[in-house]
């Protein structure tokens, strides 16, 4: 008997079922490409990534000498603008951040030498209050303690 026979042998059928993926539909998780951290949660996105992927292109824009703003002149007036970032650099850049926070989190879980199912980070990448927790596909969700 597997442990889902046992569940519904004790306590029956249950009434409805809200899968990682029914989240991600409705933007509380986002599916990632690792194959240890699957999902992380949307405040996870909102707090850890998004903020810093507009700084992050343009420190890499600067550091390669590409230009990150020009000079237009209106009459006799000038004027810097900042040049747009393409989706392009957006998502590299989202990606970078995302594998640095998920292969962060991995070490500080090794750093614990146990298996478990959920796992409390004191400190990831500078980042409190970060959890570790196995979702129903065996795999596990990237998550602050106040998303759970």
């Amino acid at each position: 008997m597997n442990d889902e026979d046992e569940f519904t042998n004790f306590w029956g059928e249950p009434i409805s079922v809200y899968t990682s993926e029914s989240a991600e539909v409705d933007g509380i998780l986002i599916k990632t490409d690792n194959k240890i951290i699957n999902f992380i949660t949307a405040t996870v996105y909102s707090k850890c990534i998004e903020p810093f992927i507009e700084p992050l292109v343009m420190t890499k824009r600067s550091l390669s000498n590409k230009p990150i703003s020009e000079t237009i002149e209106v009459g006799k007036k000038s004027f810097v603008v900042t040049l747009k970032i393409t989706d392009a650099e957006k998502k590299k850049a989202e990606k970078e951040l995302l594998d640095k926070l998920i292969a962060s989190a991995i070490l500080e879980v090794q750093k614990l030498n146990r298996n478990d199912w959920l796992y409390t980070l004191d400190d990831c990448r500078g980042w409190k209050d970060l959890w570790v927790v196995q979702n129903e596909t065996g795999l596990y969700t990237l998550m602050f303690n106040s998303d759970y």
